[in-house]
C-alpha cells in the first residue's frame, strides 16, 4: 500500500507535527486521492467590487440629501457604462 518513502515521510511527520502514526496515516489515506486535482475554481458571485462599492459610498457622503432611488445601481452588463457616465476611473491591478 504505501512505499517505503512515504512510510518515513509519515513517520517524520508524526515526530514533527506531535501526532500519532495511525492519524497521519488515516489523513494521508483520505486525502491521497484529491492531492493531484488542481485547486477548486472560485467564482465571484458579486456584481461590484469593492472599489466601485467605496466610490459609490463617496457619491453619497457627498450628496447626503440624494435618496438611494436617484442612485442608479449597477448591473454587470452595465458597470463600465456607469463608471464612465458618472467619471468614475476603474483601473485594473
Amino acid at each position: 500500500m504505501y512505499t517505503e518513502f512515504e512510510k518515513q515521510r509519515i513517520l517524520d511527520q508524526t515526530e514533527k507535527l506531535g501526532r500519532k502514526p495511525g492519524a497521519l496515516r488515516q489523513w494521508f489515506c483520505e486525502y491521497e486521492k484529491n492531492k493531484d486535482l488542481p485547486p477548486k475554481p472560485s467564482l465571484r458571485k458579486r456584481i461590484t467590487d469593492g472599489r466601485t462599492g467605496l466610490q459609490l459610498k463617496n457619491i453619497i457622503k457627498d450628496n447626503p440629501a440624494m435618496s438611494i432611488r436617484r442612485v442608479v445601481v449597477p448591473s454587470k452588463s452595465t458597470i463600465h457604462r456607469f463608471e464612465l457616465q458618472n467619471s468614475l476611473s476603474h483601473s485594473k491591478r
